[in-house]
């Protein structure tokens, strides 16, 4: 949100789909923001396994850095196109004042119910939250009706508290349950140093999660993960035991595999029907 210019682009680019009938949730990221206020406050930035352990401070952060964001996309969206073309006013009388719509109606509030990640691992992860489900019938009928719902990286828990959440998360579980045709991801320098493919087919995508989660807390490796993405590397790895052995190199516990059951021999053929004696003609 520091780069003004990048959020009038990005605006203007969802004023324009909104106008031709797209139906947009937008979801606001803001790890730089909370980073940012954190060592102005001289508080340091906690990560374990790629979430932020959310002390007093942190959680302070992420509720001022959510509110600065959501304020300056409201007022982007808030711009007026050029009057002949969007002039929608009333008139009481001769000297009544002209009332104008905003360009395009943004909503928000709480639609994002969550829970605490708890302890994991030995670690307290503070108020750090998981979604636990999205307000989908909520947020539908606010997409029904010409609405832009804004989502940020808050939930809140049953008894009240506000949670810190990773905003993939958020993003994931408001496209799962409305059913969403897309899932947009606008990504910034943090991503962009990792030199990702432009493009991933599912399975090399997928082998590239395998491999992010068997590096554990070191991160996504380097290139030459997957090929069919544009490169010249190696094929994905066989889709059986993926899993248990990403797993297994995080060193946690898992079951052995069981043997594949014997198959019971094949029946006998059935034995051919006997052949029909003649009829005795008449």
């Amino acid at each position: 949100m520091a780069r003004s210019d990048i959020l009038q682009r990005v605006v203007s680019d969802l004023v324009l789909l909104h106008g031709l009938g797209v139906r947009l949730v937008v979801v606001l990221g803001t790890k730089p923001s909370v980073d940012a206020r954190l060592a102005r406050a001289g508080a340091p930035s906690r990560f374990v396994g790629g979430y932020r352990v959310t002390d007093g401070p942190a959680l302070a952060a992420a509720v001022d850095a959510a509110g600065a964001a959501r304020v300056l996309v409201e007022a982007a969206m808030s711009t007026a196109l050029a009057v002949p073309s969007v002039r929608r006013h009333e008139r009481a009388s001769a000297d009544a004042e002209f009332h104008y719509s905003p360009a395009t109606r943004v909503v928000s509030g709480n639609y994002v119910t969550a829970r605490r990640r708890g302890i994991v691992g030995g670690v307290d992860y503070g108020a750090t939250g998981a979604v636990r489900f999205v307000q989908a019938p909520a947020l539908a009928a606010q997409l029904a009706a010409g609405n832009v719902v804004l989502l940020t990286n808050l939930g809140f828990t049953s008894s009240g508290d506000a949670l810190n959440l990773a905003c993939y998360d958020v993003a994931t579980h408001a496209a799962v349950e409305l059913g969403a045709d897309k899932l947009v991801v606008l990504t910034g320098a943090d991503v962009a140093s990792l030199r990702l493919p432009a493009w991933l087919p599912l399975d090399a995508a997928s082998a590239l999660v395998d491999a992010a989660l068997g590096a554990g807390a070191g991160g996504v490796p380097g290139g030459g993960l997957a090929g069919g993405g544009g490169g010249g590397g190696r094929g994905p790895p066989p889709r059986r035991g993926r899993r248990r052995r990403a797993l297994a190199a995080r060193g946690v516990p898992v079951a052995p595999a069981r043997p594949p059951a014997a198959r019971p021999p094949a029946p006998p053929p059935d034995p051919a029907p006997p052949p029909l004696a003649p009829r005795p003609g008449r």
